[in-house]
């Protein structure tokens, strides 16, 4: 299946994925998801399984 695969780990199955940016499809996408987490939960209190960090505020 090799040449279907993406390379990167499918997190809704059993297992440990990777590190946090495996966990999204691309760096846009995780981009995407860290600034969502840090506007709607930016002191990480919604987690579970395989989080996703929220993004950290401008120095």
């Amino acid at each position: 299946m090799a040449p279907y695969g993406t390379g990167r780990t499918m997190v809704n199955i059993h297992g440990r994925p990777g590190d946090e940016p495996d966990r999204a499809r691309t760096s846009e996408v995780y981009a995407r998801l860290r600034r969502t987490k840090a506007a709607y939960d930016p002191h990480n209190l919604l987690r579970q399984g395989h989080t996703v960090s929220p993004e950290a505020a401008p120095a």
